[in-house]
């Protein structure tokens, strides 16, 4: 291949002309990551359009560049679900199983190795029409949220991380800082929905990041919301309010929601589906209330919740969004950012200076890109280039 070959020349190079600037060095590295990416495989397209999501005797592992072997592969086989729309379905099961590795097949983000994955299709973004959205067209039935187990904040503020892009809907939007319990962390902060979030939310809590990227979910026009372990870093009191105050009430309701968790009990009251993974495989799948005939539900519970546990999640302990309870529950930032010490901009804007160019730039580019036997033969060559060319 041409590119191998040149790459090799140059990197010969590079090693005996130590002279070469940085810019070319830095050129060389990028044109290599590009020649990775475009070599890597193709995504395949490996779901079907449908009404609901469902999978039919699936078996699903997550991608890799390199041609492996089935045995070294955590695969997931055999999966018969399918989760009702419109309905909150949960899926449980031990540390490793293989929940992330549903949600991402559901995504589209895995290699389907046999069986079928059934997604309805959702909207370009071009026939969305999102600055068209209002109360009555505003969810989108086969668009997708995702909350992944790591949250996703953008470097802006609270108010635009939540809209991300959509139109301001003043009800909606209180309604959405209110059951994410989020009202009470933006009075103590001097700038209240306008503060500055660093990337990837460096100066605000787990808790905290986790509330602001399922207000974000709850915001959206998607119909379908997959949530990965969404109460992992929640107090017991603000995760039982959030469930019941935001994924099942009236801002979650009407929106099929797919949600990893480890809470089973504390979500069964309101849980219309249920899936539990084993060793490779789904131990148990059906509507709550038939597991619960068969006398499965209880099985399930031991599987995932000690018997504490469950007591806890079992006792109600809903709270009001403008309780203290709540600043309790979230007051790691009370004892991280003081009341009045938030700042502007937590990203200063970049400074530029006027004037004449300082000598000591030019001569750090001149030592940088050669030094000066290098600049004295390269002005040589010039001066003798430009002497024969008047000369003739």
């Amino acid at each position: 291949m041409r590119a191998n070959t040149d790459f090799l020349q140059l990197e010969v190079t590079l090693g005996v002309i130590p002279e070469l600037t940085t810019d070319l060095i830095d050129a060389l590295v990028s044109i290599k990551r590009i020649e990775e990416y475009l070599n890597a495989p193709e995504v395949v397209a490996n779901r079907e359009d449908s009404a609901n999501i469902s999978f039919e005797n699936a078996s699903i592992a997550w991608p890799s560049d390199e041609e492996r072997d089935i045995s070294e592969q955590y695969v997931l086989r055999d999966i018969n679900i399918s989760f009702p729309k419109k309905e909150l379905s949960v899926i449980s099961g031990k540390t490793g199983t293989g929940k992330s590795l549903l949600l991402n097949a559901i995504l589209g983000e895995t290699d389907l190795l046999a069986g079928k994955i059934n997604v309805p299709t959702a909207l370009s973004r071009h026939d969305r029409h999102d600055d068209k959205a209002t109360k009555d067209n505003w969810i989108i039935p086969s668009s997708i949220a995702y909350v992944a187990q790591i949250p996703w904040i953008e470097n802006a503020t609270i108010k635009n991380n939540i809209l991300f892009g959509l139109p301001f809907d003043e009800y909606r939007y209180n309604k959405t800082l209110e059951v994410c319990a989020l009202k009470k962390d933006l009075e103590i902060l001097s700038d209240g929905e306008n503060t500055e979030i660093g990337a990837q939310g460096i100066n605000l809590s787990g808790g905290q990041r986790w509330r602001l990227t399922f207000a974000r979910a709850l915001y959206s026009r998607a119909g379908i919301l997959v949530l990965d372990d969404l109460f992992s870093a929640l107090d017991a009191h603000v995760g039982r309010y959030i469930f019941e105050n935001g994924l099942t009430g009236e801002l979650g309701a009407g929106r099929t929601r797919i949600l990893v968790t480890h809470h089973v009990a504390l979500c069964k009251s309101r849980t219309k589906y249920l899936v539990e993974l084993g060793e490779g495989t789904v131990e148990n799948a059906g509507l709550v209330s038939e597991l619960e005939e068969e006398g499965l539900l209880t099985t399930i519970l031991s599987h995932v919740e000690t018997d504490k546990e469950i007591e806890e999640d079992q006792v109600s302990t809903a709270v009001a969004s403008e309780s203290s309870d709540i600043a309790d529950g979230t007051g790691e930032l009370l004892t991280r950012v003081d009341t009045k010490a938030s700042v502007k901009k937590f990203v200063e804007e970049e400074g530029r200076e006027t004037g004449a160019i300082k000598k000591a730039i030019y001569m750090g580019y001149l030592k940088s890109s050669g030094g000066l036997p290098f600049w004295t033969v390269a002005f040589i060559i010039f001066a003798s280039q430009q002497a024969l060319t008047l000369g003739k």
